[in-house]
């Protein structure tokens, strides 16, 4: 078994996955990112893949100017 992290390509969140290999009861099923819904990769070759959620994508900071108003 190996480890890695997967960042979600349409939102950036981040997941660490596991790879294993397959067995002859294992079932393909539809892998779906939880903060986004979009699809992920369920097999990499021969390997089955497992996502553990870490966090949602980190947002970007905005500094706010103040706003002065004419009159």
């Amino acid at each position: 078994m190996t480890t890695g992290l997967f960042t979600c390509p349409t939102c950036n969140a981040l997941y660490q996955v596991v790879k294993g290999e397959c067995g002859p009861e294992t079932v393909d099923r539809k892998v779906t990112c939880c903060a986004c819904g979009a699809p992920m990769p369920n097999r990499e070759g021969k390997f089955l893949l497992k996502y553990f959620w870490l966090r949602n994508a980190a947002r970007r900071s905005q500094k706010r100017g103040t706003h002065k108003s004419a009159r």
